[in-house]
């Protein structure tokens, strides 16, 4: 999956919305799967597109691939 400029834009449009994500609940929990399943080019994407809370995820994801 590659992200294109429309779809990282409706990404941070949504989440821009978003106030706080409870780590102990479901939508955080299908956050960290989504990221999970993306490769290291997806996930660059997305954590260079400044998408509230998305993109630190996204980061960590990518640090944690580096360090592996």
């Amino acid at each position: 999956m590659t992200f294109n400029e429309v779809q990282i834009n409706e990404l941070r449009s949504r989440f821009s919305k978003i106030h706080s994500v409870d780590p102990c609940g479901d939508a955080y929990d299908g956050m960290c799967k989504l990221l999970n399943s993306l490769d290291l080019e997806d996930l660059g994407a997305l954590a260079g597109a400044n998408i509230k809370f998305l993109s630190k995820l996204a980061a960590n994801r990518i640090i944690r691939h580096a360090s592996a």
